[in-house]
């Protein structure tokens, strides 16, 4: 799920990040900012139970998105196996 409220451009996927998902995300992430052109954009993790190196190729290019906007990204509520598959990129510290 997309939202846009306020200047913020929330992207809230839910179930499995992978190859077979991850493009199509990309492609209604990349749709949403080109229109709306947010300010911020949120990417919360907490409906992801599983991705791979899938979803981290997704946060840097949504993060890319952003950097050419001048805008602010972050990623929220990464807890299980998300959390350690970012860990291991080094995206993450916590």
């Amino acid at each position: 799920m997309i939202t846009y409220d306020s200047g913020t451009l929330r992207i809230i996927p839910e179930g499995e990040i992978d190859h077979h998902t991850a493009g199509k995300l990309y492609n209604a992430i990349r749709e949403a900012v080109t229109h709306e052109l947010p300010r911020n954009c949120v990417m919360d993790f907490s409906a992801v139970s599983f991705c791979d190196s899938s979803a981290i190729a997704l946060v840097v290019r949504t993060k890319r998105l952003m950097d050419a906007l001048s805008g602010s990204f972050n990623v929220e509520n990464l807890g299980g196996q998300p959390l350690k598959v970012m860990r291991a990129s080094r995206l993450v510290t916590c």
